[in-house]
Order: C-alpha cells, then structure tokens, then sequence
C-alpha cells in the first residue's frame, strides 16, 4: 500500500512505526513592531490571520487592524507554509496602533476634538519641548500649506511600497521634498530640487512626529542623524497615515541590524 503523502514512518518504543504528518511542523520567526521584537514558533500549515490573532495578545494591536508585511503586505487567508519564508531566521514586520491609541483618535473625532490630544499622553516631554519651538510655527506660518501636498488621512495607516515616493512636502527651508526609501542599498532619500539627501538607515538613531495643530492630517517629522539638536532633519506636512510605516521601517532596521540609538 502507497505511503500517505508528506508524512515518513518514526519508530515507537516497541519497535512499530507511526506516521508523523508535515502538519506537525513548526517554524520559528520573528515580529517586529515599533521598538519591539516578538520571537514565534508556529505550526507551519498556521495562516497568517492565526498569527495575527497570536501577535494580539502580544502587542495589544487588533488582528483587524494589524498589517504583516514580508515582500508586501500578506494575505490573512495565506498559511505560513506559502510565504516561503526562510527556514532560519524569517523577519516579518508588523505595522498597526495598539488597541488604546486607535480608540483615543476615535474618541477624539467623534468629540470633534484635535487629534493630537489622542496621541499626548504617548509623547514625552522632550516630544513637546522639540515641536513646541517657535522655528516650526514661524516655517509654517511662513511657507503654508505645499499646494501640491498629498492627501492626508487621520486615524488610518497606509504602507509604503517599494521604491513609493511620497511628495507634496517642506523642508525647513520652504524647499519642496521629496521623501523615498531604497531598500536595495538600506537608504532613506529626502530630496528637494537641488540636492539629495542619501541617508543610510543604520544612522539614523530615531524619528519621531507630532500633528500639526490646525491640520491634524498632517505631521512635522524629525529624523535624529546625530548626537546634538542641530543633527536632526525636519520635514513638513507628512501625510499623517504614512507616519507609522515610515517609523516601523527605520526602527525595524536599527533592530535588526544593531540598536545605534541616541536620544534627542
């Protein structure tokens, strides 16, 4: 009689055999989230929505609201055994807002209140003092709004795709930029119309944003290049649904790569 597929013959202790299925195989990977690495071993015919719901009670992100990401973004109905994943070491990224900050910006809006209230109690106190400075209000004042700005979007996260470039946005200067990530060469590229600025991600030792006041659909990001206050690079009117992604992709490469932070 032919051998069921995917399964070989294991010797009990009393010299018989059991067939031992493929659907008892486990890998082992890891999640990174924010600052955070969250090491799994899952049964290999897992789906993604299961791992999803593991990761929940993790990270406190809703299985709904969460987006794995390994090549592009994946498919709850894929199972782990599809991804082709290496059999060593597989790194997945997890994008999404825990549970109580999704529900604060809700509370917010049904309140019609800023948006940035749901996030303060997230913020330090040097978040406050660094976009608290009068520099910010007198560029925006100043420059207004781009007029080719993108269309930002509150309480939502969207994902950049490979080689996406996101436009519509100032430097502190007024300069129109262009922001961009090159993964073949682990870069971040900021450019506006005379130069370009080549950022490797392993220097970057951490971003951070904050809302606009009037405009709580877009941010004032500040990427830390270097020890001191003058290393840091400032851009306007990000659309705030790109603001996690764009975080969780340098965190992730400084996680995986070597912690190089400094604080600001």
């Amino acid at each position: 009689m032919a051998e069921i597929e995917n399964q070989e013959n294991l010797p009990e202790a009393g010299g018989s055999t059991v067939k031992a299925s493929s659907s008892d195989e486990c890998i082992s990977l890891t999640v990174v989230h924010n600052r955070h690495r969250y090491d799994l071993t899952l049964p290999i015919n897992s789906t993604v929505l299961s791992m999803k719901e593991r990761l929940e009670s993790l990270t406190n992100v809703p299985a709904d609201m969460q987006k794995l990401v390994f090549h592009g973004i994946l498919d709850d109905s894929k199972r782990l055994s599809e991804l082709k994943l290496p059999p060593r070491d597989a790194k997945l990224m997890l994008i999404g807002s825990e549970r109580s900050a999704a529900e604060k910006v809700r509370n917010a809006e049904q309140k019609a209140q800023p948006v940035e209230a749901a996030s303060e109690s997230a913020n330090e106190d040097s978040d406050s003092d660094l976009f608290s400075e009068g520099e910010h209000r007198r560029v925006l004042e100043r420059f207004g709004m781009p007029e080719d700005a993108m269309v930002g979007i509150i309480n939502s996260q969207d994902l950049l795709a490979p080689d996406e470039t996101l436009s519509g946005m100032y430097d502190k200067r007024g300069q129109s930029l262009r922001l961009r990530f090159k993964p073949e060469t682990s870069e971040l590229w900021l450019a506006t119309n005379s130069v370009t600025h080549k950022v490797p991600l392993a220097t970057i030792h951490d971003v951070r944003s904050q809302p606009i006041k009037e405009h709580p659909e877009y941010h004032i990001m500040a990427f830390q290049l270097g020890p001191t206050k003058k290393s840091r690079f400032f851009v306007y009117w990000l659309p705030a649904q790109y603001v996690e992604c764009i975080k969780t992709m340098v965190m992730q490469h400084r996680l995986l790569h070597g912690d190089r932070r400094t604080s600001f």
